[in-house]
């Protein structure tokens, strides 16, 4: 096989790596502004068509935001959905969704102390008006989404931008991956629900240990689908 030599980068991906640079040389953190298009871009060496594009870029991440009147900022430092432009080959592995429901089972079990130490009596709150809706749900679909929107939100409750960044990985694609190809019918609702409200009353109780062991038993049903 011939070896292909390595292209140079184009403009766009240099654009994008001198903007990450700046960004930590500078020691932008979130809310600090970034300087106007015109000024950013001569400072830089790169056109404003290039600069935007490359903007465009983190944007997609989450890492930049805009405002009028204040311009461009750092939105945070830890991308949105970092997994975005790869979920197309995840979804082609046939080993993924295993893997997916053991890394699922290891975040939400290792989460587990964050999260019933840091939980507020809103969050609990939260929690139980999901699952109040997800009890009376007959639809497939609208259990589908509630069941995702109750575990991102107890994920959240951890209060840590890393953890952020895997939930659309392995909450949202995971839980839409696992309805579509699974070809096993799903546990009985009431059994679900239970496991649901025991889950709520350890963070409740700020048991951590007891949490993670209701979320390794409520995961390991992922693991035989």
């Amino acid at each position: 096989m011939k070896i292909q030599k390595i292209k140079k980068k184009n403009t766009l991906e240099q654009a994008i790596e001198v903007i990450k640079n700046y960004i930590v040389a500078n020691k932008l953190n979130e809310g600090d502004s970034l300087p106007p298009e015109t000024e950013l871009a001569e400072s830089l060496g790169i056109s404003r068509n290039i600069l935007r594009e490359a903007l465009r870029h983190y944007r997609t991440l989450g890492i930049i935001g805009s405002k009028p009147k204040t311009g461009t900022f750092i939105a945070r430092l830890a991308p949105v959905n970092p997994y975005r432009g790869y979920l197309p080959f995840i979804a082609a592995d046939e080993n993924s969704m295993r893997e997916l429901a053991e890394a699922r089972i290891v975040l939400e079990c290792g989460a587990a102390p964050l999260i019933a130490a840091r939980a507020t009596t809103a969050q609990i709150r939260e929690l139980e008006a999901i699952n109040a809706r997800l009890e009376v749900s007959a639809d497939i679909e609208k259990r589908l989404e509630l069941e995702i929107e109750l575990h991102s939100a107890m994920l959240r409750i951890a209060g840590n931008s890393i953890i952020n960044g895997l939930i659309p990985l392995l909450v949202d694609f995971f839980q839409q991956r696992l309805h579509a190809d699974s070809p096993r019918a799903p546990r009985p609702t009431p059994e679900v629900n239970d496991e649901h409200w025991r889950i709520i009353d350890a963070i409740r109780n700020h048991d951590g240990a007891a949490l993670a062991k209701l979320l390794n038993v409520h995961g390991s049903d992922y693991l035989e689908a």
